[in-house]
């Protein structure tokens, strides 16, 4: 448990005993509950995992009574961690402009009209990162398209 202590200092020294248990089928149905709210909080169009991992999660195996959880989602990718810090920035470094995405979605747009598949998820980049260059800012950093959202929900920060 953490907790602030008579010093104003957060402290995470463990107040509760933890002791192993011996193996309990109930845990993997645990693990099930946690999993269905985890993946009714996330939108069903973002890939994402949840795993039961650790000791709870090998069948006879006694363990501690916690049971861990593993969540990963396509939020978590290179792009945003790349694109995620200059989203903030009001004029950042051009490493990529939005205008090149644009090429590229059409791109993608074109090879699945061709071949009848169905892109909702594309277009919609497209439109977003489209209107970000309509309003003139096809030659900012491509992080940029966060003002397409900005500008969609009256915001400019």
């Amino acid at each position: 448990m953490i907790y602030e202590d008579e010093t104003g200092k957060w402290n995470n020294h463990a107040e509760d005993v933890i002791a192993v248990e011996p193996y309990d089928p109930r845990w993997a149905d645990q693990f099930a509950n946690e999993q269905q709210a985890i993946r009714e909080c996330v939108d069903a169009l973002i890939p994402m995992v949840v795993e039961h991992f650790g000791s709870t999660a090998i069948p006879g195996l006694p363990a501690k009574p916690i049971i861990d959880i593993l969540v990963g989602t396509s939020a978590g990718s290179w792009m945003l961690k790349d694109r995620g810090p200059r989203m903030l920035q009001a004029d950042p470094e051009v490493t990529s402009a939005v205008d090149i995405f644009v090429k590229d979605l059409g791109i993608v747009l074109e090879a699945g009209r061709e071949t009848k598949a169905a892109l909702p998820m594309t277009a919609l980049a497209y439109q977003l990162f489209n209107s970000t260059s309509g309003r003139g800012e096809g030659t900012a950093d491509d992080s940029q398209v966060i003002r397409a959202y900005r500008a969609l929900n009256g915001t400019t920060t």
